[in-house]
């Protein structure tokens, strides 16, 4: 079976924003279900190279997290392709 190729969720991409910006992977996240869902997050950070085992952010982590935030589009992102599809409004 291929490998698949990594993806950035919304979730991983508000907890390298929180890692960039604020110095903690977890910002923002308030509550017992937040910060228990968030270790499935860290874990494909993790697997992705996105972070390291301390929980500081990569220099790819760093790339994939810029160029996200640097497009505006979707979260869902192929490593060296952003999927254009818009954000829908909740």
């Amino acid at each position: 079976m291929p490998k698949r190729k990594p993806r950035l969720s919304r979730a991983m991409f508000l907890s390298l924003e929180g890692g960039i910006k604020h110095g903690s992977l977890t910002h923002g996240l308030s509550g017992r279900s937040a910060h228990g869902g968030w270790n499935g997050t860290r874990a494909a950070l993790i697997r992705n190279g996105w972070i390291d085992k301390d929980w500081n952010v990569t220099d790819a982590g760093r790339a994939v997290y810029e160029a996200a935030a640097l497009r505006h589009r979707s979260f869902a992102y192929d490593v060296g392709k952003l999927v254009d599809t818009p954000l829908r409004s909740r």
